[in-house]
């Protein structure tokens, strides 16, 4: 990245093939282009009508979802060590979605739990999928790769407790030709190869290429998706994301404005992120658009939608991702922590 291009954040640019070592995926598994698709082919086949979802996760993927079940909601925030149990009675049948947030938590509370219920317990582990691979006992767990990998698009779907799976879906989605193109092209803006004007170009098909996709029926993902992620994620990759949060967590512990959740994942766990908590919506947004004048490009996990509880309203105003991957190093994140501090 020469520096008259430099930013932080966003879509992934091409990042070329890497090398290993790689924890590798669940051999027994199915590829789809989105989460959203192996979680309602997931229903399908257990043959459930309800699915058990935290008050605080996507609402894009909550909207699609409910056309094909009865969605009930649980406390469950990033804020807390633990499900708020009182509030989540499944019956027997139920799907269970826990939420790994941020990569932060640890999954043995809900193995616990489970044991005790006749429901069917399916792990999101979209922003730690290394450790799903490695360590989940779910009866199904589920991860949007591209969340984490820089590929247009692709989820995968297992189940450790070793159901049957899902047929694997054939026709590919749309919208991914574009989602990689505008890949391709971030990497030569980003080296400096091409106009300054052209990221207007790719910045659109990026957009446009999520939207298609997002319409699409359950599909498989792009063949360079699975190409890269059945290699498995780099090692190397985990190592850069964990250094560059902890980095991150140490430099922001006396920062006034905000204070970062704290980590409770146990070990071999890779962090997703550093994640801000500010006392006010103002004051993160504030916050982030002096880290957007600085083209540190920070996202929200997640806006809040019609039906979100006042509690993951309020969070959603408030929390903000500090963009901490395996695109970046130390002086990259010494930029972010100067830039907060400028305040």
């Amino acid at each position: 990245m020469i520096a008259d291009r430099w930013e932080i954040g966003s879509e992934f640019h091409w990042m070329g093939l890497p090398d290993g070592p790689f924890v590798t995926p669940p051999s027994e598994a199915v590829w789809y282009s989105l989460a959203r698709h192996a979680i309602t082919e997931v229903l399908a086949t257990c043959g459930a009508s309800t699915l058990w979802v935290p008050e605080y996760f996507c609402e894009d993927v909550v909207e699609h979802i409910q056309a094909y079940c009865e969605i009930k909601r649980y406390i469950d925030y990033p804020t807390q060590t633990e499900p708020t149990w009182e509030t989540l009675s499944p019956a027997a049948g139920d799907i269970v979605l826990a939420v790994d947030y941020f990569g932060m938590r640890s999954p043995t509370v809900w193995y616990a739990w489970a044991l005790k219920r006749n429901c069917i317990l399916l792990e999101d582990y979209s922003h730690d999928p290394a450790y799903g691979f490695r360590h989940s006992r779910a009866d199904f767990a589920v991860s949007s790769l591209r969340k984490t990998l820089p590929v247009p698009d692709g989820a995968l779907l297992w189940s450790p407790a070793g159901h049957a799976l899902p047929q694997s879906p054939v026709s590919a989605a749309a919208g991914t030709e574009e989602k990689f193109a505008a890949m391709v092209w971030k990497h030569e803006y980003l080296s400096g190869q091409s106009d300054e004007k052209l990221k207007g170009v790719f910045r659109d098909w990026q957009v446009h290429g999520e939207q298609v996709l997002c319409e699409q029926p359950v599909s498989a993902p792009a063949l360079e998706s699975v190409a890269l992620c059945s290699m498995g994620i780099p090692e190397a990759w985990l190592e850069r994301r964990h250094s560059n949060v902890e980095y991150l967590l140490r430099a922001l512990r006396n920062y006034d404005s905000a204070k970062a959740l704290s980590p409770t994942m146990p070990d071999g766990g890779t962090p997703f992120a550093a994640v801000l908590k500010f006392e006010t919506h103002e004051l993160r947004e504030q916050t982030r658009r002096r880290l957007l004048d600085n083209r540190i490009y920070c996202p929200v996990h997640w806006p809040a939608g019609k039906r979100s509880s006042a509690e993951a309203r309020y969070l959603s105003g408030t929390l903000l991702t500090l963009i901490s991957d395996q695109r970046y190093g130390v002086e990259d994140m010494k930029r972010i922590v100067t830039t907060l501090q400028e305040s």
